[in-house]
């Protein structure tokens, strides 16, 4: 008999972003469909859409080549977060998705007397739909809950994770990093207060804890050991996987990535652990020292950094020498990746560092923070720079630049890191081994 595997998607589902941990989530989800069948398991992608509709499973749309809800299904998820309104108009009228997309920001006051009559039908009888149908999974003992991103912490869960330990099935949970916890400065308050509040009931609840680095899994370790009523659940560590899985054959790379191969380039979300003020300090030392490379910023805004913004867009070599793209797609991540001099990666703290293994899979040459974790993933294929002065980095920068410290990058090519499918086959493997 097969065993049931169920991939908990719902913070990837509702967020629609593509940092790291969603491409992670992504990748797991396809690579562990496609491997299934050989495995003798039933990968079953699930969302939680309430406490009363409980979990519901995604299904596969070929024509998009997406997981989806039903149309009942996501208007009810929709309507349990009213100040998501455009997102409740859309599933409410899919035919208009496309539509509303564009045109939201300029014409929703418009909408809203329309919405007013025609949204709450809507939800009521979706509302009865969900109550009346049987659609609702049931988990049963010996079959596997598997949190691969940010869910548990970003929805309270632990009424769920009660009700899997109560039938004997098994809870497993991707942990990707700790920094709520061990630099809660560089997140948000918000954040910092969910992370660590609905820890303690997944660490409580949880049969299987793995982490994505031997660092996370030590940090995971002695935060634990910090707390004397909890006890360490069994512990793995399984490396992502490296595979850019939203290129499309027939999408182009807009004329402004269009880069020669004088660009440093440096990605990741615009926010306090990245870095990126010591990044630029660097930088401008090495300008006013003559250095004529570029520096790329590749990253979508996150939190805490409105003076970093405003210091970007109103700096003097901003369109010159300094660019910043919020909104690559994978096409044009891979090209600034192949055309880049170097990949930049000041971060402060990291749980594992995607870009870095996103670079060097590609023949990119990384210069990276003298940090623990790009020393246990990246090994001696960095160079490293410390961060208690910009001048460690400006003077890697134009050692690159005048002394041809990368003129050669046969070393690259020895560099090999797990596909998604072999790092998925070991994780896989890992869920089986549980009871």
């Amino acid at each position: 008999m097969k065993k049931n595997i169920y991939i908990e998607c719902t913070e990837l589902y509702l967020s629609q972003t593509k940092t790291g941990i969603q491409r992670v989530e992504r990748n797991i989800i396809y690579s562990s469909t496609e491997l299934s069948n050989n495995l003798n398991i039933n990968i079953i992608p699930t969302i939680f859409i309430g406490k009363i509709a409980g979990l519901r499973s995604l299904k596969y749309n070929q024509q998009t080549k997406e997981y989806t809800l039903g149309y009942f299904e996501k208007v009810y998820l929709r309507s349990t977060k009213p100040n998501r309104l455009k997102k409740l108009t859309q599933a409410c009228f899919p035919f208009l998705e496309r539509f509303l997309e564009k045109k939201w920001v300029n014409y929703r006051l418009l909408f809203i007397p329309i919405m007013i009559i025609t949204i709450p039908p809507i939800i009521l009888v979706t509302s009865i739909y969900i109550l009346l149908e049987k659609q609702k999974i049931k988990i049963k003992k010996n079959d596997i809950y598997f949190i691969p991103g940010s869910s548990w912490w970003a929805f309270n869960l632990e009424q769920l994770l009660k009700d899997i330990n109560k039938a004997g099935a098994r809870i497993t949970v991707l942990l990707h990093d700790l920094v709520p916890i061990t630099h809660p400065t560089l997140t948000t308050d918000q954040n910092q207060r969910y992370f660590e509040k609905r820890l303690h009931p997944l660490i409580k609840h949880a049969d299987l804890i793995i982490c994505i680095s031997k660092y996370t899994s030590n940090t995971l370790s002695s935060y634990i050991e910090s707390l004397t009523s909890s006890q360490l659940p069994r512990t793995e560590v399984n490396y992502s996987g490296f595979k850019l899985d939203l290129i499309q054959v027939q999408q182009t790379v807009r004329k402004e990535i269009l880069f020669v191969n004088n660009t440093y380039i440096s990605v990741g979300t615009i926010e306090p652990r990245k870095n990126y003020s010591y990044l630029l300090d660097a930088f401008e030392l090495a300008w006013k020292q003559g250095i004529k490379s570029s520096l790329c910023i590749i990253g979508k805004y996150g939190w805490k950094s409105e003076q970093l913004v405003q210091r970007i867009l109103k700096h003097p070599q901003y369109g010159k020498q300094l660019f910043w793209f919020n909104d690559l797609n994978d096409n044009e991540l891979l090209y600034a990746y192949q055309h880049a001099k170097a990949c930049v990666y000041p971060s402060i703290i990291e749980g594992f560092g995607l870009p870095l293994i996103e670079a060097l899979s590609l023949k990119c040459p990384v210069l990276a923070s003298d940090i623990p974790i790009f020393h246990e993933v990246g090994g001696d294929y960095c160079y490293y720079f410390s961060l208690e002065n910009p001048n460690s980095l400006c003077e890697l920068i134009i050692k690159v630049d005048s002394q041809g410290l990368l003129d050669n990058l046969d070393y690259l090519d020895s560099f090999k890191w797990p596909d998604w499918n072999q790092s998925t086959t070991k994780l896989l493997d890992i869920l089986n081994s549980l009871d």
